[in-house]
């Protein structure tokens, strides 16, 4: 019932996420630039209620809750998604990846559902995936994404934005949407955060690769393989809401294919990886740090 309420949840909110709209900036959200300081003041709240369901599931975590946890931090994205109205801040990134959080942590949550460690996979995603918002998605959503987004077509005196490293921050954007599930499940053998934001959510109860039927993938293989599956799709949807959508088509069409290829794994369909979890964890992590790392305009 719990996941079939979350699962209708989700559909309307992609719905309204994909029901008209210009990709390209311009409101008159509020008047003048009234726009981008509704949606940023918006953000700040939900990062508020994030940031409480994250200290609150923290003091379960140590006190060996993890179920209680884990409901916790889910319902933490749930209330900071249903207070908003998705016409309105479809063109967040915030909002985007909120609204994907509780997608990714349903298809994670089923991908490991008959494994051992399922509650500590569920948890460490959850976790994980708090840091990136908090870390990697609030930054360039509040200092370039909204502003140019939300900016009224009328506002002669608001702030110029810097198109080019706009562009910057939305590709490296969608680039750290396939590299924080990398890095979630096959770690640095330090197993240290990128950064002392990041440092906060994941924890120092990080630690290096372990071996994991036959891989280096901690946690579980199967939500490994399906965060994957999803998160490649999403930034190859968000590099064709970039103002130069057509110069990344060959970057798309490659995380498309990667994202195809492990939907049909993940399916039941184990061909393209020869049928061995090792196989398809080492291809398709190539795979996807090869991507990531020369998204640019095609040649």
């Amino acid at each position: 019932m719990r996941t079939a309420i979350i699962a209708l949840f989700i559909g309307v909110l992609t719905v309204s996420l994909n029901a008209g709209g210009a990709r390209a900036g311009g409101t008159d959200v509020g008047g003048t630039d009234g726009g981008s300081a509704f949606v940023t003041s918006w953000c700040n709240d939900q990062f508020e209620i994030m940031d409480e369901a994250w200290s609150e599931a923290t003091m379960q975590t140590e006190y060996g809750d993890l179920n209680g946890a884990i409901a916790t931090l889910r319902q933490g994205m749930l209330d900071a998604a249903s207070r908003a109205t998705p016409e309105t801040l479809r063109q967040s990134l915030t909002f985007k990846a909120i609204t994907r959080g509780l997608e990714l942590e349903r298809g994670v949550e089923e991908a490991v559902q008959t494994e051992v460690n399922r509650d500590e996979t569920t948890l460490q995603f959850l976790r994980h995936y708090y840091g990136f918002v908090r870390c990697e998605v609030a930054g360039p959503d509040l200092t370039y994404n909204i502003p140019y987004q939300y900016r009224s077509r009328t506002c002669r005196n608001c702030p110029q934005i810097d198109m080019a490293q706009y562009e910057k921050s939305f590709v490296d954007y969608a680039r750290r949407e396939v590299a924080w599930v990398l890095e979630l499940f096959v770690p640095a053998q330090d197993g240290t955060a990128a950064n002392e934001c990041l440092r906060k959510y994941n924890g120092p109860s990080d630690k290096p690769a372990e071996a994991a039927a036959g891989s280096v993938v901690r946690w579980s293989v199967k939500g490994y393989l399906k965060a994957l599956e999803l998160s490649t799709a999403f930034a190859a949807q968000d590099l064709d809401d970039s103002l130069w959508r057509a110069g990344y088509a060959c970057t798309q069409k490659r995380l498309h294919s990667l994202s195809d290829k492990l939907a049909t794994f993940n399916f039941g369909n184990r061909a393209p990886y020869m049928n061995q979890d090792p196989i398809a964890v080492k291809r398709s992590f190539a795979d996807a740090r090869d991507i990531i790392s020369t998204i640019n305009l095609c040649k």
